[in-house]
């Protein structure tokens, strides 16, 4: 399966979105679906360890060095910010030369949110809209999520915040408990010709 490369420019800031395939997209075990995500990221950062994780076996035993820090940032990224997201067959990286703080969040557009499982991650303030859209709402939530857990401690809010704790407005996002914290989001597809599938990417940028 193909490779997606994007230029995003969202809300005032330039983005590099990829997204990589890994072979067995129906029954990638999960450390594969991670190690794809990486992929992407070492491709768009042009890391000097890019050669030896394309390499079979190789690749697999640098996921270690690869892990969030206590800060949910990558130690291996030296300049810039980077999200990271990954779901069955493909992984995907988000990086800007900027020091933002931003999230990621990619899913197969066919999956099925069910109405009862709203309940865990909605908010009475969220925008009427996402009643009738749970999965996209599910999208940016996780989106957001990543980015409010960024240097959380600077932010001023020691603890991750919980889905439900995340309001998503009609363009907007931020969070209840600290209202100050907010946000904008996009929500977009990109079609998979190679399985006739679409995969939903979600981004979430705080101002």
């Amino acid at each position: 399966m193909s490779a997606i490369f994007k230029t995003l420019n969202l809300f005032g800031h330039k983005l590099d979105l990829a997204i990589e395939p890994f072979p067995v997209a129906q029954s990638t075990p999960r450390d594969l679906e991670v190690y794809a995500s990486r992929m992407a990221a070492f491709k768009l950062l042009d890391h000097p360890k890019k050669a030896l994780f394309f390499k079979p076996g190789i690749g697999l035993s640098l996921l270690e060095e690869t892990r969030l820090n206590h800060n949910f940032r990558f130690d291996f990224v030296e300049r810039g910010s980077l999200s990271l997201s990954h779901t069955r067959g493909f992984g995907a990286a988000l990086y800007s030369k900027e020091n933002l703080a931003f999230g990621l969040d990619i899913e197969w557009s066919d999956r099925v949110v069910k109405p009862e499982v709203l309940r865990f991650f909605w908010n009475e303030k969220d925008h009427p809209s996402f009643r009738e859209k749970p999965f996209q709402l599910w999208c940016l939530k996780e989106a957001a999520f990543k980015a409010l857990s960024i240097d959380r401690k600077i932010q001023g809010h020691l603890k991750n915040p919980v889905l439900s704790q995340i309001v998503m407005m009609e363009d907007s996002f931020y969070l209840e408990i600290a209202p100050k914290l907010q946000g904008q989001w996009n929500f977009s597809s990109y079609e998979i010709k190679d399985c006739n599938r679409t995969l939903a990417v979600a981004i979430a940028v705080l101002n």
